[in-house]
């Protein structure tokens, strides 16, 4: 005998929370300051990486700005691709901000 088989919603009755909807990808509007830094994670692969601004972008995969740096010039935009769904985003001006999107889960 199996305890609802057919109607998986009682089992609220006993105290279990049931929760079937999937987590919702958004696009993600973010702003860095002059010679800021900041870790985006849960970055969904295959998307881009847009930098909206007129300034320069730069990015390093994974939670620390070390390794290979790359740039997205202002208006341009970034494959995310294996290994960046963990980067290190900064901006290297000392006069304007930088604005990018990026779509996370």
């Amino acid at each position: 005998m199996k305890l609802f088989a057919t109607d998986t919603s009682v089992v609220a009755e006993w105290g279990f929370n049931i929760v079937s909807l999937a987590s919702v990808s958004k696009i993600r509007k973010s702003m860095l300051l002059p010679l800021q830094t900041r870790t985006i994670t849960g970055i969904v692969l295959g998307t881009k990486l847009t930098n909206t601004g007129t300034g320069d972008l730069i990015y390093y995969k994974g939670k620390k700005a070390v390794g290979t740096t790359k740039v997205v010039k202002g208006g341009e935009e970034e494959g995310m691709n294996n290994g960046c769904s963990c980067i290190t985003v900064g901006n290297l001006s000392t006069t304007e901000k930088v604005f990018f999107t990026v779509l996370r889960k």
